[in-house]
């Protein structure tokens, strides 16, 4: 759940488009080379729990990481 977190807030690995552009379930997938069950049932849970956020775009649905989520690993960091 902490790497699907990561993935969200840096951006896919080797990938030039900024994080702004959003990352999927699949990208999540690919990523750490975990099934998209797995990967599904991470990113529920961190739903859950209020660090991250889907937004529809089209047929993709985009991860968000929560101002709250941002907030807390900035203070991590300090």
């Amino acid at each position: 759940e902490a790497d699907a977190l990561c993935l969200v807030l840096l951006g896919a690995p080797g990938s030039t488009a900024p994080t702004t552009a959003g990352v999927t379930v699949r990208d999540v997938e690919r990523a750490y080379g975990v099934s998209y069950a797995a990967a599904h049932q991470s990113v529920e849970h961190l739903v859950g729990r209020g660090l991250l956020t889907r937004e529809r775009d089209g047929a993709r649905q985009v991860l968000s990481a929560t101002r709250w989520a941002a907030r807390l690993l900035a203070s991590a960091e300090s």
